[in-house]
This record gives structure tokens, sequence and C-alpha cells, in this order.
């Protein structure tokens, strides 16, 4: 174990960027987060982050992880060790000292742990967790900060022979955000695996028990951590978290995701963190919609390459700019460029596949060079892929539909077995039915329609595999 840092035998004047409380104690904690990656049958790495203050103790040099299940196994604790050494969060200038390497600014370090455990069986909700005594004492939204713990979790999925490694998160969180200004709390992952993910706020956890969470003060909530001019939102594609903070403070939030394979819950994981709300006489930076527009989503065709552009921007003349891209959407590619102000260039020719899932979003930031507090900025994008109007290749060669043309009612015969996406598109490439079936034959009822030529589309979920059909509707 690290030796505890002794506090300093002399007194620092108040500011607030340090949101000082205490003198150095156990409250170090300030956010964790899971994730997980299968190795082998029932065999998963653990990875468990943690976030700690510069201002609190340093945390032990393993983890304890407690493991349960619902389905009849024991319990295990297991001890994740420290790989590597902690790293700095940055949200400061180069130069600017915080407590981390003795100055009075609030300062941040990850400390990752991580190793291998063997489940011992299939179950559907095998839960890895931790606590970690104590959460940040400057906390000024909960009852009991600098006393309640911190835990988070995560669930893993392994009925059936599920195999699934969980999202992993593309960047260390944001700490600081300014007064006044939109704040944009980015919490956007990537999954290798292609699964549906669901993004929520929920409340922070003080322990494995789901009466064991926090307390928020009035006026505080877990989807209201902080005082807002605007309603607080979440992108529930993305995770990002929008609002306009009106006080300087010190709170938290939880989000968790969950992941779902043809409409099962896969896993889930979960991201607490403690941030910061200060006044600054600097601006956010910001980035543009698409093309130089304020258009944060947009509809585009498959088989139809598109191009695009996202400019950063800042009111403040001599701010340079600095984008960081977000994307996992398989097949786009991107870069950024520019000369002091980051422009990001996108290309992607999606497929007829990709009508299938809509939309495809992705996440682009943007930060300042301000001093000593960056400023900051994130956005949420989303584009639609719609069918092609003069498509002339379809693959129809999985399904049979009739009669063709029909009037109100229509027979789908599909050539594989398991579960389907059954989705209808307008001669605009516009979706307007989806649902699953999961049976060779089906008979349907799509009386409403318009009179008027669609497309189908079925999706074997099983094989990834999608199979198109014309059909048109007439009285």
């Amino acid at each position: 174990m690290k030796n505890l840092k002794l506090l300093s035998a002399f007194f620092l004047p108040f500011l607030f960027l340090t949101f000082k409380t205490s003198p150095l104690i156990a409250s170090h904690a300030t956010g964790a987060e899971f994730s997980y990656v299968i190795v082998g049958p029932n065999t998963y790495e653990i990875t468990y982050t943690f976030y700690r203050d510069c201002h609190g103790i340093e945390p032990s040099s393993s983890m304890d992880i407690i493991i349960t299940n619902s389905c009849g196994y024991p319990s295990q604790t297991i001890f994740l060790p420290q790989v590597g050494i902690e790293s700095d969060i940055e949200t400061l200038c180069p130069g600017a000292l915080t407590e981390c390497h003795g100055g009075i600014m609030a300062g941040r370090q990850k400390w990752i742990f991580r190793s291998t455990v063997t489940l011992a069986g299939p179950c559907s909700d095998w839960q890895i967790g931790h606590s970690e005594n104590a959460r940040n004492a400057s906390i000024s939204t909960i009852t009991a900060a600098g006393i309640d713990n911190l835990y988070t979790y995560a669930v893993i999925n392994n009925m059936n022979g599920i195999v699934n490694s969980s999202p992993q998160f593309f960047s260390d969180p944001v700490i600081i955000y300014y007064v006044n200004q939109r704040l944009s709390i980015d919490n956007s992952v990537y999954d290798f695996d292609g699964d549906s993910l669901v993004f929520e706020m929920i409340v922070p956890r003080t322990g494995p028990n789901l009466y064991d969470t926090v307390v928020f003060l009035p006026g505080y909530f877990y989807n209201r951590p902080f005082i807002s001019s605007s309603p607080i939102t979440i992108e529930s594609n993305t995770g990002l978290i929008e609002g306009v903070p009106t006080l300087e403070e010190s709170s938290i939030y939880a989000i968790l995701i969950s992941e779902y394979r043809n409409g099962i819950l896969v896993g889930q994981i979960e991201r607490d963190m403690n941030f910061l709300i200060q006044s600054s006489t600097n601006t956010n930076p910001d980035v543009t919609g698409f093309f130089g527009t304020s258009d944060f989503s947009i509809n585009i065709f498959a088989n139809q390459q598109n191009c695009f552009q996202i400019p950063s921007f800042d009111v403040n003349a001599n701010d340079q700019t600095t984008m960081d891209i977000n994307c996992f959407i398989p097949g786009m590619s991107s870069y950024v460029a520019g000369s002091g102000r980051d422009t990001g260039f996108f290309c992607w020719t999606p497929t007829l596949a990709d009508t299938i899932r809509n939309p495809h979003c992705f996440t682009v930031s943007v930060k300042d060079d301000f001093c000593a507090v960056f400023g900051y900025q994130a956005r949420s994008y989303c584009i639609n892929v719609q069918l092609p109007v003069d498509i002339t290749e379809l693959n129809s060669d999985g399904i049979s539909i009739f009669p063709n043309p029909f009037n109100s009612e229509i027979t789908i015969r599909i050539e594989h077995s398991g579960k389907s996406e059954l989705s209808i598109f307008d001669i605009q490439g516009r979706k307007i039915v989806s649902k699953i079936i999961d049976s060779i034959e089906s008979v349907h009822d799509f009386q409403q329609l318009e009179n008027g030529m669609y497309v189908v589309s079925i999706a074997a979920l099983e094989t990834n595999q999608v199979f198109y059909q014309r059909m048109m509707k007439v009285n």
C-alpha cells in the first residue's frame, strides 16, 4: 500500500477553484466506472477505473470487487491490482499547477485496477461492484458529503452462451464547467459487439442494494444534479447530458449504459462522477452542426458517399481550439485538421443494412487553451440513413410477399428461422413500420397504408442478413 500523503503544515487561503472544505482525509472519491472484456468461456477481464481528488488520500494498491448473482451461485470477492501508474485528468492549461503537483487548484487523478475472473456458471445478472470510502467532502448537493461511500457496478449476462464485452468510454470525464454557459457532459462509448445502447441517468449509489443511494438536498435530484436555467436533458443515443448551470457548486451524477442484443439485455456498466461548476471570464468554444449549419441531425441515402465538415469556433479571438471526435460508426472515416481552430472531416458510404438501425449518432467535443481552466463544449450528431428512391438492386432471395399488389393484408414468408426485424419504407426512404417477427410465415394488416410503392426489409437478427422486397398498395 502506498503511504498516505501528509497534510501541508501551512494554511492555504480559500480559492473557489479548489472547493476545499476539510483537511486531507479519506473523502478522496470523485468518480469511478467499470468495464469488462470477455477472454474465454465465462471468463472476463474486469477493469475498475477510479478517479481521485488529489486533496484526499491515495487509494489502496488493489480494489476488492464483490461478485453476486440471483442464480444460486456463491458470492465471490476478488482483488484487482493497480496496473500502470496513476495519471492526471487534464483540467488546466499547461503550466498551471493542481493539488496533484503542489498547487492549490482542484486536481484529479485516474487510477486503473484490473484482473481476470471466471464466473461460476451461466446467469443473467452477475453484478460486479465496489464500494469506496468516501465521496468527496466538497460535494454541495447531497446530505452526506465526505461520509457516503461511492458504489459503482456492472452487470454481465452470460446465459444461453451469450458472448459479450462491455462498452468502453472514449475519453476521460471533464471535471470543471462554467456558470451561465451551456454545460455538456460527454459519456460516449464504443461497443465492438455492435449492440444497441441505451443511456440513462440513475441515482448515485452508496452500496450494493437498490436502496443504498445518496440523498440529494432540496432542489436537486438524480436527473437534476445542478441548478439550471433550462431543462437538464440526456441524449439516450450518446449519453450527452446538457443544461445551463446558474450557481457555483460541486455535484455528482451517475449514468447507466445498457446493452441490448435482439431485444435481450446482455450487459450494463455505470459511471459515477463528481464535477465542479465555477465562474469564468472565458467563453466556451463551440462547434457548428453539419456543414457549418445549426442542424445536428441529417438524412442521407444508402449506397451514396456522404462527406461533410464540422468546424469549431471561438468568440475569443486569441484562443486556439482542439477537437476530439468520439465516433464508432462502422465504415465512417474521420480526421481532425486545422491551423489554430480545428475542423472535423467525415466521409461515409452507408449500406442498405444501415437503414435498419437509425439513428447513427456520435459526439464531437472541443476545448480552448484559456488559462487557467480551459473552456469545453460537446455536441451530439445523428444521421438517419434512408433507402434510395431509385433503388434497383434488392436482395430478395430470402423472402416472399403475397399478394403483391395488395389491398389490406399481406403474407410474409422467410427462409430462415429465429427472430427478424420487419421494416417498411415509403418511396422517400422514411421508415413507417417497424416490428419483430419470429415465425417463418406471418400475416400482417397494412390497410392503413396509403396507396403506392413501398420497400419491405427483413433483418435476420441472428445472422445479420438483410432482405428487401418491393410491394404495391392498391385499392
